[in-house]
């Protein structure tokens, strides 16, 4: 029974997606040969939605919302300087994120900036130029992650504002309770009267000090910390001092490896390497043989993707690795050996779980990572589904259930519709045959094959 949650989450998760259209993707099924002649179909629907909102149009939306008034084509904002300032509507069907007038965001951005994040000797503790301002506004992409916490607070938001750029903007998780800089961060920004950078400085400063003077037992991290982490500040940290001392406490646990994540990640590392299997030729005789180590599961994972030998050295050894050819923006017209693609395979395959990676992952070299854990999901759950012979809309519900529990779990958020590559796997999931559908998907993306000589 996967575990479910009473928000209707899943309900409106599934109307966006089916917002697509249901009928194409069951035309696709009929005649699965045909997808070749689909494919464009699908990618523009994908690069439409792009990797996540754009960060120029949630910079705007949140200054329209949080400062303005909604009025006739727009927004008025009359700010505590006493100047007032009229921004035409952001959602209006004329509006260019590139090419309208952001000068008076800009100046509405360095007000709001000053009023919060000036020190008492007139200093400006965050300093963003202007043209690094205007980019921000117009930006199409996302941006970092240390960036977006420098810009809450010039910007002034709280802390459940900064979760939605965190996961509709950054489509990442929420405040990352291993990280005590996101945990001071938040603190500050649960509290208006030490909303500001100042302060996060200040309290940041404290906890630097009490490092310095205690002795953490490094041995010693709490099991299901995450879980431990948000009960104990809902429920325990009412103090600045009550947060240093958990934080202080809790020093074990702020390596930047969740355990809870990594033990998911290693439920589906077992489950994938038992339910994979790679083609063999031996004596003439083509047989399936069983995947046993990381570099097999992922050529099993990955066999449609053109893969190229490399060689190189690590720890003094000198490494064969099966793996997959670097990918190039072909839309850029560029020419090189490398594979030429559209934009969104790159964006897909370029965090792919390259044979490298599963083991970084699977020796705890390296902390696993909200698309390792998706990904991981929807191939055993397609593997899964191959074995039953059978899949249904309910399989279909069930995945996104588990796969949101499992996400909540590791302290992460569920899986958001406007993330491509998220989406392009629900999308997949409304296959009977998910994991083909997927491969082909990625497949037929490719513009032209790769040229070795």
């Amino acid at each position: 029974m996967s575990e479910m949650y009473n928000d209707n989450y899943t309900q409106m998760l599934e109307i966006k997606i089916t917002d697509w259209g249901l009928d194409r993707i069951y035309e696709i099924e009929d005649d699965i040969s045909a997808l070749e002649d689909r494919e464009p179909e699908l990618i523009e629907y994908l690069k439409d939605i792009r990797y996540s909102m754009p960060l120029g149009t949630a910079l705007r939306r949140y200054i329209c919302n949080k400062f303005g008034k909604s009025c006739d084509g727009g927004y008025s904002v009359e700010l505590f300087n006493g100047k007032k300032y009229f921004l035409k509507d952001y959602q209006s069907e004329n509006y260019d994120l590139q090419n309208d007038d952001v000068n008076e965001y800009i100046e509405i951005f360095q007000a709001i900036n000053e009023k919060y994040n000036t020190s008492e000797s007139g200093d400006l503790l965050i300093e963003i130029p202007k043209p690094e301002i205007r980019r921000l506004l117009r930006s199409t992409t996302s941006c970092m992650r240390s960036k977006m916490f420098l810009l809450s607070f010039a910007l002034h938001m709280k802390s459940e504002e900064m979760k939605k750029f965190l996961t509709d903007v950054l489509a990442e998780q929420t405040y990352n309770y291993r990280d005590p800089e996101e945990i001071i961060a938040l603190y500050c920004q649960s509290n208006e009267s030490i909303n500001t950078y100042g302060d996060y400085l200040r309290i940041k400063q404290r906890f630097n000090d009490a490092v310095k003077a205690s002795k953490p037992n490094m041995e010693q991290p709490i099991n299901n910390y995450t879980e431990f982490a948000v009960t104990s500040f809902e429920k325990s940290i009412k103090t600045e001092d009550d947060l240093l001392d958990f934080l202080v406490i809790n020093i074990p646990n702020f390596a930047g490896y969740s355990q809870t994540a990594y033990n998911e990640f290693m439920i589906l590392y077992d489950k994938a390497i038992k339910k994979s299997k790679l083609p063999n030729i031996n004596g003439g005789t083509y047989e399936l043989v069983q995947v046993t180590n990381s570099e097999q599961l992922a050529r099993a994972m990955y066999e449609f993707v053109p893969r190229v030998t490399y060689k190189r050295q690590k720890n003094n050894k000198t490494i064969y690795s099966n793996d997959f050819i670097p990918i190039s923006n072909g839309e850029a017209g560029q020419k090189s050996k490398k594979i030429q693609t559209t934009a969104l395979p790159k964006e897909i395959t370029m965090n792919m779980l390259v044979s490298d990676r599963l083991e970084d992952l699977r020796k705890e070299r390296k902390p696993v990572t909200r698309k390792d854990l998706v990904f991981m999901k929807f191939y055993v759950f397609s593997r899964e589904s191959e074995e039953k012979g059978s899949y249904t809309n309910s399989d279909y519900l069930d995945f996104i259930d588990e796969c949101n529990a499992m996400l909540v779990r590791c302290g992460m958020s569920r899986l958001y519709p406007a993330n491509r590559f998220e989406n392009l796997i629900m999308l997949s999931l409304l296959s009977s045959i998910p994991f083909e559908m997927f491969e082909n998907i990625i497949e037929y993306s490719f513009m032209n094959e790769a040229e070795f000589g």
